[in-house]
């Protein structure tokens, strides 16, 4: 490839496995310079990629008059010129911050993120293209590091975000972005509101990166780029792993429960991943969630009280009662759990979780399979499966009227009610029975059987092992 920023884009994109054959690619576009850049370098790698579409979309946010305007006649004007498709959306940003009290960038992005799904959905593209760089990933740690922040924010934009949000431009600095822009005679628009100071960001933009450069390390771009990857390989690692580090951090309908003898053990560094993958599974993101707020949740783990209530941004709802920490978007008086029979817990992952209704632990493992299980029998509280024959996630409630099963040993159906006669279970604990749900079919009758095509087999290859032990 004899251009060397192409080729460069596209080491990038090969990297970070950003765009693979047959991808349709939304590319997010203001009209910037950025933008600009990363329409015109995916047009031209398109080829090489075997990209089967690329579309630009712009979000018109109706707040700079007719500048706003102009803007979004440049974009359409911009997908003629490179034979793209172009879809184009007014929204009224500033009634979209007042009715959802977000602050107007927030406010922005949101809508932004919105149409770009809307349009991917509707007309089948799988990768949202966004033009951020360099420069923009260096004034993103500084802003948190300014602020306040934990590893995380030091981490920077990812490169990809969910298999669909890709950063071809990542690690490519503004300053080349605007020489191939000129080399390649590209015309595009200037956004004033990029050099007004009153923004933090722009603050750091404009004074604080060049008086860097000029006094301290001309290279300070570079050497941000290198000090995030670092960071969020470190990240990524324990992102995945904080699952099996620390297990007992369960879902149930909309809530989260935490145990707090068990959490009680673990080092302060790792108390606070937990909190925030709590807080992040509630919300669904961590914006507006600052490292004050993590804290603020462990200081009403550590004030002696039993009993403490704590308002995260987002409508977040934070309460403790004696050894559990509820995490949930309603309020406590909402979803307190008054009555047993709203027992009903999702399980992720291997590990084990507290049930804080009844007092007991379930515990899920897997084993590779070998001659030697076929030789256990299942107890009352301890039952082996097959579990090739299940996945993740596994439900756990209270048996209900109406439930049926295959008990092990049988070949049909089994209503619970006829099981429960069969095998005279006194009634007052019939309906108090829990049962182990996968794929919406109950597998365990706990305390009792297991579903008998789920049994071990000389053929199973990974046992799974889900015991349950009251307290």
């Amino acid at each position: 490839m004899a251009d060397k920023f192409l080729k460069s884009i596209y080491e990038t994109i090969i990297e970070y496995s950003m765009i693979k054959a047959g991808d349709s690619i939304l590319v997010a576009t203001s009209g910037g310079p950025d933008s600009v850049c990363l329409s015109y370098t995916l047009k031209m790698l398109s080829q090489k990629l075997s990209i089967k579409k690329i579309a630009l979309a712009h979000l018109n946010h109706k707040l700079r008059g007719y500048k706003s305007d102009r803007d979004a006649n440049f974009v359409l004007s911009l997908a003629k010129n490179f034979d793209m498709e172009c879809y184009i959306k007014d929204e009224n940003v500033l009634e979209y911050k007042k009715n959802n009290k977000l602050s107007l960038e927030e406010a922005g992005r949101k809508l932004r993120y919105n149409f770009f799904e809307e349009i991917s959905n509707s007309y089948g593209y799988n990768k949202v293209a966004i033009g951020h760089n360099a420069d923009d990933n260096s004034e993103l740690v500084f802003m948190y590091l300014i602020r306040g922040s934990g590893l995380t924010g030091l981490s920077g934009i990812r490169p990809v975000r969910d298999d669909k949000i890709i950063r071809p431009l990542i690690k490519m600095q503004k300053s080349k972005i605007l020489d191939f822009i000129s080399k390649n005679k590209l015309s595009y628009v200037i956004d004033d509101s990029n050099n007004d100071k009153i923004y933090l960001r722009n603050k750091i933009r404009h004074e604080l990166l060049p008086m860097i450069k000029t006094c301290y390390n001309p290279n300070i771009v570079e050497t941000i780029t290198r000090f995030t990857n670092i960071i969020r390989s470190e990240e990524e690692w324990i992102e995945k792993n904080i699952d099996n580090l620390f297990p007992n951090l369960i879902s149930n309908k909309n809530k989260f429960t935490l145990y707090l003898p068990l959490f009680n053990n673990l080092d302060v560094a790792l108390k606070r991943r937990v909190i925030r993958k709590a807080i992040e599974k509630v919300k669904g993101d961590l914006r507006r969630i600052s490292f004050s707020h993590i804290d603020s949740v462990l200081y009403i783990l550590n004030n002696g009280k039993e009993s403490s209530s704590l308002n995260l941004p987002d409508d977040v709802y934070i309460f403790r009662k004696k050894d559990i920490l509820f995490f949930s978007k309603k309020k406590e008086k909402d979803y307190v759990l008054k009555d047993d029979n709203l027992i009903r817990y999702e399980i992720i992952n291997t590990g084990t979780i507290f049930i804080q209704e009844i007092k007991a632990i379930l515990t899920f493992e897997i084993f590779e399979g070998n001659s030697n299980f076929l030789n256990l029998y299942n107890s009352p509280n301890t039952a082996l499966f097959d579990m090739d024959k299940l996945s993740f996630p596994f439900f756990l409630r209270k048996a209900v009227h109406g439930d049926k099963f295959i008990p092990l040993g049988m070949s049909g159906n089994q209503k619970l009610k006829t099981y429960f006669i069969n095998n005279k279970i006194p009634k007052s604990e019939r309906w108090n029975s829990l049962v182990l749900l996968n794929k919406e079919k109950i597998i365990w009758l706990i305390g009792h059987r297991i579903e008998n095509t789920k049994r071990l087999t000389p053929l199973t290859r990974n046992v799974l092992k889900v015991e349950i032990v009251y307290k």
